[in-house]
């Protein structure tokens, strides 16, 4: 009796994620809530997820508004695929198609997005779902039912043909109470801090830094957090002290 060969691990593979694409993807009700504010676009997103039919969007504003916090938790989904879009010529979003096979793909900085031909098979993944690459005498084709998601910090260095195929998603800077409740929110939600040491944090992040970056705060709670097993008012105000001396130092004024 002929014995059966063995199917090697990366055909299988490459089985169970054919399968996989078969089946309908779950997305959580509670997708966004751990993002304050936006609640229109939290809906629109949500829609666009659960649509029968792939719906692209483009998350643009300047840096430190919740383009990021978004794109986080959309790389949660199942099969999302994330990539920077200042290091696709390294990576290959062609390449990456045809191996990954995403649901769901997340380009961060997608107005620094150059290689031409990365440009021309999102131009073609977005109109029809179809990506066709001939190279070097080899062709291939595959149709892929993909969701782009991508942000921007200039909309204007993004091809006009390209823009069309996004629903566009404009964020602004927070004012200054937006930024206390959300960075308030992302400090005692992700980060684990105490109601009163987050806020801390943010009052003087605005007061002493005049920043309204999210990040920071989440650098600071983690710096001061790492002094010792318990959160601690004398770590975050040292940690705060340190960025403001740091600040001083490096700003223009002071160079000699």
């Amino acid at each position: 009796m002929e014995e059966i060969p063995m199917l090697d691990e990366r055909y299988l593979e490459i089985l169970r994620r054919g399968l996989a694409e078969e089946g309908p993807v779950s997305i959580p009700d509670d997708l966004f809530d751990v993002i304050e504010l936006h609640d229109d676009k939290k809906r629109l997103l949500m829609a666009g997820l659960r649509a029968e039919d792939p719906v692209h969007f483009l998350l643009v504003g300047t840096p430190a508004s919740a383009k990021s916090l978004f794109l986080e938790q959309l790389r949660k989904l199942p099969r999302a695929v994330f990539i920077i879009g200042s290091s696709t010529t390294k990576v290959g979003i062609v390449d990456l198609l045809f191996e990954e096979r995403p649901r769901y793909l997340i380009i961060d900085e997608l107005d620094k997005v150059g290689d031409r031909n990365d440009l021309a098979a999102l131009l073609s993944l977005m109109e029809g779902g179809v990506v066709v690459e001939t190279k070097h005498n080899h062709r291939r084709e595959g149709k892929f039912d993909v969701r782009v998601f991508a942000t921007a910090n200039r909309i204007e260095r993004i091809p006009l043909e390209l823009q069309s195929r996004f629903f566009v998603l404009t964020f602004n800077e927070y004012t200054p109470d937006e930024f206390h409740r959300i960075a308030m929110s992302v400090l005692m939600k992700r980060e684990g801090a105490p109601q009163d040491i987050a806020e801390l944090i943010a009052d003087r992040l605005l007061r002493d830094l005049g920043t309204r970056d999210v990040r920071d705060a989440v650098k600071v709670a983690r710096l001061a957090k790492s002094q010792g097993k318990t959160w601690n008012m004398d770590e975050v105000n040292l940690v705060m002290d340190l960025m403001i001396r740091q600040k001083h130092r490096s700003s223009p004024n002071n160079i000699y």
